[in-house]
């Protein structure tokens, strides 16, 4: 068997990215005769369009409100004047019917534009249309293909604006009769093209168009309908990049110095381990063919490499620079490549592509934590391994992407099937093994500081479920109606994940279930992913989806069931599978840093041990010690159960011991006279219950974060010692320390 490989380029000028629909979800319950159709589409006219076997198809096109064109806008994504792209894919089984792509002038869309071609002709054109009709004929050519349009046969149509009013336009032969996977895998010819000018655009929604049918035997059929939302800019972040910038670095090295918890405790377990590694021989990389072999190797040098290269970063002992160093170029340097050849005739070809996205991202990590310590021939050799293993992550978009069924001959234990309800192996639209491959192409776009290579994960025709795509379904709403949304009883809540589907699933060791165990792998995938955007430029943080995806929902929903380890809250879905791997817990600190005020995720932070959850920096966090890179402080509570002292020892902190650095807050319950132990270090400091008095010691402002804030609300006699460090060591605060008359 061969391997399909497609490597996407950036297209200058063109600039194809995009999002919208490709339609690849089961055919049941998506009909409708104008109005809207599901979330995004709102049809102008009276045609009834339907999902019908992964294609758009709208038939019956009698009268309707705008000159007998049956419009459908997909009103997600707003084209915005002077950067927009858009294309969709047309086919027609009937000679002179006209079918194209649509795009409106101004948010109402009285007015649009439509380009078009004639099936069964030659001809092309582009007009401008009102409500009463067509306004202008800006094109019209009835030789303008290089080639008959052939009914039966797919075309591609793509139009895009680089400059306010200016409109380019392309159609392309896609390269295929009906078969869809051909059309999938073939490139295509450019047939006509042209270009218009109308400074009076201002924006709207694209859509598709289907004009003269006779109103009884006319179907046209439209698929991979993309309009970009998202361009990538340009990549300037030095590095690191990644996980951390060079400004966390410097916050994580004054936590470390203040010993200020979680992250003190994170950092001792990170030396421990990064010491030990220091002096080891290095290991031989795998190379052979057998993906599973490959992810194991590659996770465990990987994740000792980018750990060790993290600790350099923060502390600088050369032996873990070195030691990081060796094994990273000692996999880039092998031979043949690892990673890079997997046969597809084998049991293992469905998971190839998600194997090596789960281990290869902890070299990339690596990579960006020790780019300034790489010479040029060195990051020349570490880049030139990255790209060779592109085509294994492209294989797995591609193999899930492509039609197949079970069978007991083939190798590989299925076939290509023709029934396009047999995509994504029946069923698995936004798992884990869509998300892999989308977080390997985004890790290596900017380590490497590749635009194409981000634009591609991000937001592209070419990628069926890029990272927009999968924010929309990988995380689920109870309010989706969308026939892919998962439908198993009980109904999925806020913020579930795909991989619930999963429950069903008794094999690899989850005899009652893996929901909870596949539902983190993708959570934590997603998270990572968003994180690395946001380092570099794009927010996803505030995002929300179009039926109410947030990436914090996922996080709101499954915190419970790690602090309370009971699977069966929240309607039960998920008893029987045990809550264990409580590392899990780790990547919580990543939601907490970016969403410090969510209260399911403080309520989980402050139940378990931070600093012991993941002492060994679990891999499959998809992060480096994420408790930490993002473990900051949280306020504590005082209760005061174990005594009025407030020293480090104490369980006077709704159960729990003061650590310093930490907020405080001071309410109803404990209030009275407190003595202060030795010198307790404090962030934000509320004081919001009369009756409180403090003496002894001191209450120095802690020198972590921008500012600090201390609210005294009520009568308090406070008779410590107050201290501030200004010094600005460390990434400290600048300024002076003002006393305030306290009421």
């Amino acid at each position: 068997m061969h391997k399909i490989l497609h490597i996407p380029i950036l297209l200058v000028g063109l600039g194809q990215a995009g999002l919208a629909d490709d339609f690849n979800r089961p055919s049941v319950g998506y009909t409708n005769t104008g109005g809207k159709i599901g979330w995004y589409w709102q049809a102008k006219g009276t045609g009834t369009w339907k999902l019908i076997d992964h294609e758009l198809l709208v038939d019956n096109a009698d009268a309707s409100v705008q000159n007998n064109d049956q419009v459908l806008y997909h009103t997600r994504v707003s084209l915005q004047p002077g950067d927009w792209s858009a294309s969709v894919d047309v086919r027609d089984e009937t000679a002179t019917r006209r079918v194209g792509m649509a795009f409106m002038v101004g948010a109402n869309g009285t007015n649009f534009y439509q380009i078009r071609l004639q099936f069964g002709t030659r001809q092309v054109q582009v007009l401008e249309n009102g409500a009463a009709g067509v306004l202008q004929t800006i094109y019209a050519n009835d030789t303008a293909s290089s080639e008959v349009f052939n009914t039966g046969k797919y075309y591609t149509i793509s139009a895009w604006s680089t400059a306010p009013g200016q409109v380019n336009w392309t159609i392309h032969n896609a390269g295929s009769d009906v078969n869809w996977r051909s059309r999938r895998t073939s490139a295509g010819y450019q047939v006509a093209s042209g270009s218009f000018t109308d400074t009076t655009y201002t924006t709207g929604y694209a859509g598709v168009i289907k004009s003269q049918g006779d109103g009884v035997t006319d179907v046209a059929h439209f698929d991979n309908f993309y309009v970009r939302e998202i361009t990538v800019p340009p990549i300037t972040q030095p590095h690191p990049r990644l996980l951390v910038t060079a400004d966390d670095v410097v916050e994580i090295k004054a936590a470390i110095s203040a010993q200020a918890e979680p992250r003190y405790s994170a950092w001792l377990d990170l030396k421990y381990y990064a010491d030990g590694w220091s002096n080891d021989n290095v290991a031989a990389p795998y190379t052979g063919q057998d993906s599973d072999l490959f992810y194991l190797y590659a996770k465990t040098a990987g994740s000792q490499a980018a750990k060790m290269a993290l600790a350099w970063q923060l502390k600088g002992n050369t032996a873990h620079r070195n030691q990081a160093k060796a094994i990273l170029l000692r996999w880039a340097q092998a031979t043949p490549l690892p990673g890079t050849d997997f046969p597809e005739d084998t049991t293992n070809f469905q998971h190839s592509g998600m194997k090596v996205a789960r281990s290869m991202n902890q070299f990339v990590y690596t990579y960006d934590f020790l780019y300034n310590d790489l010479t040029p021939t060195e990051r020349t050799t570490v880049e030139t391994w990255f790209r060779a293993m592109l085509p294994s992550l492209q294989a797995g978009i591609d193999q899930w992407n492509t039609p197949f069924q079970g069978s007991s001959t083939d190798p590989r234990g299925y076939v290509e099937s023709s029934f396009m309800g047999n995509i994504y192996f029946s069923g698995g639209y936004y798992q884990n093994h869509t998300v892999s491959p989308t977080m390997g192409y985004l890790l290596i776009g900017y380590a490497l500081g590749d635009q194409s290579l981000v634009q591609f994960a991000l937001d592209h025709k070419d990628n069926p479920r890029p990272y927009l795509t999968l924010f929309e379904g990988t995380i689920l709403m109870s309010g989706e109606t969308f026939p892919d949304a998962d439908s198993s009883l009980p109904l999925p809540q806020d913020g579930e994940i795909y991989d619930r589907t999963r429950h069903s699933d008794g094999s690899n060791g989850h005899p009652n279930g893996a929901g909870l165990s596949y539902t983190a792998l993708s959570r934590n995938q997603m998270m990572s992913m968003t994180e690395i955007l946001y380092n570099n430029g794009l927010n996803f943080f505030t995002r929300t989806g179009a039926h109410g995806e947030t990436i914090m929902a996922p996080f709101n929903f499954y915190a419970d069931f790690y602090r309370l380890g009971d699977d069966s809250i929240k309607g039960g879905f998920y008893t029987g599978e045990g809550v264990s791997a409580n590392y899990q817990a780790t990547v919580f600190e990543v939601a907490n840093k970016r969403n410090p005020n969510n209260p399911e995720i403080k309520a989980l932070l402050k139940t378990v041990d931070r600093a012991a959850v993941d002492p060994g920096g679990n891999i499959e966090t998809y992060f480096v010690f994420p408790t930490l890179t993002h473990g900051v402080a949280m306020p504590k509570t005082w209760t005061g159960q174990a005594s009025s002292i407030w020293n480090t020892s104490a369980l006077n902190w709704t159960g729990a011991a003061w650590d310093d650095g930490n907020d405080a807050v001071f309410g109803a319950t404990g209030v009275g006279a407190i003595t202060v132990s030795g010198t307790r270090s404090v962030g934000d400091l509320d004081i919001a219950s009369n009756g409180y008095s403090f003496s002894g010691g001191i209450l120095s402002v802690a020198d972590l974060a921008a500012a600090n804030t201390w609210t005294i609300n009520n009568n308090t006699t406070i008779s410590s010692g107050i201290t501030a460090d200004f010094s600005g060591t460390g990434g400290a605060i600048t300024g002076a320390l003002v006393k305030a008359q306290c009421l």
